[in-house]
Formats: structure tokens, sequence, C-alpha cells
């Protein structure tokens, strides 16, 4: 870099004590900010040997970063060769009043006017700075390198420019990694640049789908993957089809990704396939993303490892588990680190996610620095990662009562949101700020305009629109807004949109209140109670709205408060207050005898349930005073002190009044199926029989295959779902598999081969 620096003549360079970043220009730069940014940071890294840039972010967000930590780095000295071709990154650089930068033109007439650190230098591109090395005999040698040296958007450029036709057998290495580089536009314009069959080859056209998906340009494409997949199937392709088809919310984008997964199971199909089952088929969701995070980690994909995991915290905010989403995002981030992924857009998006469930579990500490410091780094980001960041943090003023502030923030977004979908999106928010400033006509009308730009928008994006509007109407005059709520609420549930249905319920209960019906307002709320006790009580005003205009919601929500829930089908989780409860195996099955026995039972009956012998008295003492030390106690006999909630009890009640789905839904699996407690085991038993039998002569299909799902080696459930699942519906393939696997593990079949099976599934 010294002999560089001596042959443009950079006097003012203080050989010996700087620390000096050269990063060159070339024409692939022109256009494209990101790469500009990219190879900026590269040689800011090689410099400092600290990746404090990362990649895929924009010539602003460098510049501000490097502006942030000026007085660290005090000897850093910035050289820009050829700088006519890095134009966003010049415009950056030249303002900076922190730096020290120097930019070299290649011509006087290239560099900006008045820029009083520019000198002209008349330079030679040198050979150590030639894109295409004369020691790369092949070409093939040459991309390899460039793909091992972390440069596949220079193995691009190359296969683009010299061999075209080698370019699907690369790919998908060039193109997992321009995307984790947050490359996509890069990826995108040369791509769409090729002509000829290469423009028609799925796996060019796969790759332009999935970038120009990022980039919001993927409506121009459908129709020619339409044409290429109706004369050759590839299934990634139209996974990625049937995911741009679901973005225009067309009926065909279902059809589409079953297809793509019942050709070909990869880790891309799955992902993508999951993502559009989290909203009505949770559970098989979370099945289907957890497969898919399982082969994109055996394939060693870093990138789709962090979607996916990205996928899976946002299904569980639509299933309202705040910690699942902070556990999740932890983990995505995590694999972001491990494997120096720099694509801002991804680690924005887990952040924002991340911000939001904190604020539901009332872990607030340190997120507004957090978050500000994000929105000051992102003056050139996207606009919808600004708009979503900026409106997370107006949210987390909003619920600390700076209504102003909020508002201030929130005015900004809305006047720049290029989506109709996002003002369904923040209507709610907004028009609450609003009134609480008393800006009633300004909030009537930002409701009115959420709803008439979003008539013909996607349900979700209609009822968020409408909630906003009935949110004004049930404050301004209650009278008849319950119904309207009612039906707000039935259909966002209906679409498994249950974070937004919340504000729904509470609405209508407040209407009802109003309206002299609390009975129906109590009834409304017992439905959600479970759930927003999950939430931090503090956080309830994101959900409800201000607890002074909504006390009376707040205390009926808390009057008969169940602080103890416990769900113990399929698994044992416990919460206390709506804090996760920690509880060992012993512990569980004493609170399933308390629950079940809520009379109360004497030590002797106590250790009989949980240990089948009276002599083990002994050991049921040891254990009660750290069951006290958690949940309290009565003393013999032994009674919950609390009332408790339990998944095992609903279920025995609502099959009792023949609610056999809303019994599925939460029957998730047996009970504590790890323990050998005699009481357990008894109730496990009656509880399996008695909804199993209740699916089987409702004769309700959905119901048997969702039963068949959970109970897993039940012969006669697969076999009704093998008999009724059309050929086409991919279940029918996994249907086919597992009721395989249960013949063989019954010794009623030998083993057979894949293509046997699949011979089944057609």
């Amino acid at each position: 870099m010294a002999e560089v620096i001596q042959e443009i003549g950079i006097g003012t360079v203080r050989q010996g004590e700087d620390r000096t970043a050269i990063c060159m220009g070339t024409p692939a730069h022109a256009t494209d900010p990101v790469l500009q940014a990219n190879d900026f940071s590269r040689a800011v890294y090689a410099t400092l040997g600290n990746d404090l840039l990362g990649q895929g972010a924009d010539p602003g967000y460098v510049v501000n970063t490097l502006e942030q930590h000026a007085e660290l780095l005090p000897n850093l000295c910035l050289v820009l060769l050829q700088a006519q071709h890095m134009p966003d990154l010049v415009r950056r650089l030249v303002v900076s009043k922190r730096l020290r930068v120097y930019l070299q033109f290649d011509h006087r007439d290239q560099a900006p006017l008045d820029l009083p650190r520019v000198r002209y230098i008349s330079f030679q591109e040198t050979s150590s700075f030639n894109l295409e090395a004369a020691e790369d005999d092949t070409l093939a040698g040459a991309v390899r390198r460039q793909l091992n040296n972390g440069r596949a958007d220079r193995a691009l450029e190359l296969l683009v420019k010299r061999g075209p036709e080698m370019l699907p057998l690369y790919l998908d290495q060039i193109g997992w990694e321009l995307l984790a580089q947050g490359l996509s536009k890069y990826l995108y314009t040369h791509l769409s640049a090729l002509g000829g069959s290469l423009a028609e080859d799925p796996v060019v056209l796969r790759w332009r789908l999935a970038s120009g998906i990022e980039l919001g340009r993927h409506t121009e494409l459908i129709p020619r993957a339409e044409q290429v997949l109706a004369r050759r199937d590839d299934p990634e392709l139209r996974a990625y089809l049937g995911y741009a088809l679901h973005l225009q919310t067309h009926p065909a984008s279902m059809e589409h990704l079953e297809r793509a997964v019942l050709t070909r199971q990869t880790a891309l199909t799955l992902a993508l396939y999951g993502y559009i089952l989290q909203a009505g088929r949770f559970e098989e969701s979370l099945n289907v993303l957890q497969t898919a995070l399982t082969k994109a980690e055996a394939e060693n994909l870093a990138y789709l490892q962090a979607q996916i995991s990205l996928t899976l915290a946002q299904s569980h905010y639509l299933a309202c588990e705040p910690q699942q989403v902070i556990g999740w995002c932890e983990w995505a981030l995590n694999v972001m680190e491990r494997h120096h992924l720099s694509n801002v857009w991804l680690r924005l998006s887990v952040l924002n996610e991340m911000a939001t469930a904190r604020m539901l579990s009332g872990d607030t500490v340190g997120l507004e620095d957090q978050l500000r410091n994000e929105a000051r780094s992102l003056s050139e980001a996207s606009p919808r990662t600004r708009n979503l960041l900026t409106w997370t943090l107006a949210e987390l003023l909003y619920l600390q009562g700076r209504y102003g502030e909020a508002v201030e923030l929130m005015d900004l977004v809305w006047q720049r949101i290029q989506q109709r979908a996002s003002y369904g999106m923040f209507g709610l928010s907004y028009v609450r700020c609003l009134i609480e400033l008393g800006q009633w006509d300004k909030a009537r009308a930002a409701a009115d305009k959420a709803v008439t730009l979003n008539e013909p928008s996607p349900l979700v994006y209609q009822c968020q629109a409408r909630l906003a509007a009935a949110y004004v109407k049930v404050l301004d005059n209650p009278a008849g807004v319950a119904l309207e709520l009612r039906d707000i609420g039935d259909a966002l549930e209906r679409i498994g949109q249950r974070p937004y249905s919340l504000p729904a319920r509470c609405l209508e209960a407040y209407a009802l209140l109003r309206a002299g019906r609390k009975a129906e307002a109590e009834q409304v709320l017992n439905r959600i109670q479970p759930i927003m006790l999950r939430f931090n009580p503090k956080a309830w005003e994101l959900v409800v709205g201000p607890e002074h205009r909504f006390g009376s919601v707040y205390r009926l929500l808390q009057d008969k408060p169940k602080p103890l829930h416990l769900h113990f089908l399929g698994q044992m989780k416990a919460w206390l207050n709506g804090a996760p409860l920690t509880l060992h195996l012993r512990q569980a099955e004493l609170l399933t005898a308390l629950v079940l026995n809520p009379q109360g039972l004497s030590s002797r009956e106590l250790a009989e349930a949980v240990y089948g012998e009276e002599e083990n008295n002994r050991r049921l003492k040891s254990y009660i005073p750290h069951l006290k030390a958690v949940i309290p106690l009565d003393s013999e006999p032994y009674r919950l002190t609390l009332e408790a909630e339990a998944d095992f009890d609903q279920v025995r009640r609502l099959l009792a009044r023949g609610d056999l789905r809303q019994a599925l839904s939460l029957y998730q699996g047996p009970l504590l199926p790890g323990s050998d407690a005699p009481l357990v085991v008894e109730e496990r038993a009656v509880l399996e029989r008695a909804i199993r039998e209740a699916a089987l002569s409702s004769r309700d299909f959905e119901a048997l295959l969702h039963l068949a799902y959970v109970t897993r080696d039940d012969l006669e459930l697969w076999d009704l779902a093998v008999e009724h699942l059309p050929r086409i519906d991919p279940r029918r393939a996994l249907a086919v598999a597992r009721r395989e696997l249960v013949l063989q593990d019954y010794g009623l079949a030998p083993a057979r081969s894949a293509a046997a099976i699949a011979r089944d599934v057609s």
C-alpha cells in the first residue's frame, strides 16, 4: 500500500504513523451504491483488522459509522482511487468533517467542484488491482479463487464476461453469498442483462426472482417463471414463484409451494412453504420450518439459516409467545455473527422483531438507545426497513407515555409510506397517539385514509385499517361498535393473525361494558386472558390502549385472574403472573395432581398419586418445600391457594360440552410424556381415549388429521388420512410415509424403498 501511495503522490500521508485504507473504483461500481460501500468496507477491514462496517450497507451507513467512531481512529487515512466510478461514496465522504479523506480522479473534469481535499493525479491501473489476474489460466480456476476469497461479486462478473454458459454451475454458491452480503441489486442487474437461452435457464431465473423479491421487482418476472416452469420443472424456482404470488395475494400461491415441496424437499422449498403456512397452520409451519432449518444447517447455508430463524420468530409472534420470539431472534443474530453475515436488511429485520417482543415482555432497558442508534445509521436505507424501525421506536415512546415525541416520528413515517398496506399496519398506533394529544380530527382523517386505501388489500390489512377507525368510534360513541369489532376479531383469528385480534377483543369488551353488558364483556375477555398474561402488564397499553381510558378493561382482565397457567400436553411449560416458570418433572406431576383435585389431597393421597406407594411419603415431604417456594400451597391437605388454568383440564371441559375443534387446538400431545406417575399415566390414557373417540365419531376429517399428526403412531388415523387426502395434497406424501413407519414399528410390514413409497404417493 505504501508503494501505491507514493506512486500517486499523496505526500501528506505520514508513513509509519497512519493506518491507510485504499479502495479503488471500477466501472462495475458506478450504478450500485451497495457495491461501492462493500469494497470500501473491505479496504477499511484490511487496514483495521476489524469488521466494523460489515457488508450489504449503503455509503451513508458506512460513512456515518466511521464518523461515530472517529475518535477511536485518529490515524485512519482513507484513499479512494479512480473515484469517478464511486459517485455515491464520494458524495458522502466529501462532506465529512471528522475523517481524513483523499480522492483521486483520472481526469480533472471528473471531480466535483470545490472539493478542498481532492487533488488531480494521473494514475494507470496496476496489475495488483486487475480483476482478471494473469495467474488465472482457466476461467474455472479464476472463479474458484474469487469464491474462496469471499468475492462472489467478482466471480459473477468473470462468468458473465468470459463464460456465461458456465454460470448455472456456480450460481447457487454465488447467489447465497451475494444475498448474505446484501448485494441483491448487483445480482439482479447482472442476471437481467443476460439474453438468449440463459435468460430462460431455471437456475438463472430462480436467482433473478430471488433477488427481485428482495428488491420488490418480482411482479415483472412472474409470467416468465410460469412459462419456463410449463416447459421444465424446477422445484426451487416454483417455490420462489409461489412466494412471489403470495406477495401478490394470488390464490395459486399455495398450490405452487405444495407442488414444489412434494417434488423435492430442500431447505429452500421447505423454508418458503413454512413461511406461507405460519399464519393459518401454526403447528404445521413450526414442524416444516424446523425441518428446513436442519437441512440448511446440514448444507451450511448460513444466510438461509438466519432467514428461517427469523421466520420462526415471526411464527411465535403470531402465536403471542414473546419469549420464544426473543430466543429465535438471538439465534438468528448468533448465526449471522458466527458466519460473518453482513446483510444489513436481515440484521435490522431481526432486531426489529426482537424489539417488539422485548416491549411485550417488559424488557426495554437500553432499547431506546439501540433503536435511535440504528435510526441514525439508516438515512439511506430501504424505505420499508427505515419505516419499520422508526415506527418501533415510536411505539416504545408511546409505551412510555411520551406521546408528542412518538407522534413526531409517526408523522414522518406516515408522510413517506409507499405501500397502501402500511397505512393498515400502522393505523391503530397512529390514531391512538393522536387522540392522546387531543388531535381527534387528524385521527379520524388518518383512520379514514387507511380504510379507503386498503379496501382492495389482503384481509389482514383491511381489518387493521378498520380497527383503527373502530378505535375512534369506540371512544367517540361506543354504541353499535361491538358487533363490528367482533367481526374484525373473528376475521383476524380465522386467518391466524392472533396478535392483531387482541386489540379488537379488548375494544369489543369496552364497547359492551359501556352498553351495560358486563357478562358478555367478561366472556370476551376470558377468551384472551391467558394470552394477555404472557405479556408484561406494562405492555398492555400496546394491545388495549392507555389504562386511563380503558381502566374497566384492565380491571376485568385482572379481576378474576388465574395467575398460574400450565401447558402440560405434549410439553412442560408454566407461567406465574405472566412470567415463565421453570419446573422439574416431579413438580409438574404434583401440580397436575393438585389441579385435578382442587379440594386438596392428604400427604398419603398425594404420594400415591405421584409415587404409587405410601412409603414414598418421605420423598414427597422433601419435594413440597421446593414447590412451595415457587407456588403458594396450603399445608395438609395440600391444595393450590391461587387459581390455575391447565390445558389438560380445559380439554376435559371442552370435550364435555362437545367443542372438539377447540379441544384439539389445545391438545398438543400426551399429558407430560416423560412421566410415569400413576395419576398422570391414568389421566393421559383417559384424555387420549376421549379425544380420539370424539374425533372418530365426529367424521371431521381435518380434526382427524390434526390428531394423527399429534399422536404420530395411530395406524387407524393414518389409514384414514391416506384414504381421504387427495393425491395432489402434499400432506398425503407425509401420511403415506408415516403409515409405512408405523406399520414397520408394529412389525406388520417389511421396510420398503423410497421409490416404492413414492409410487403409493402418486
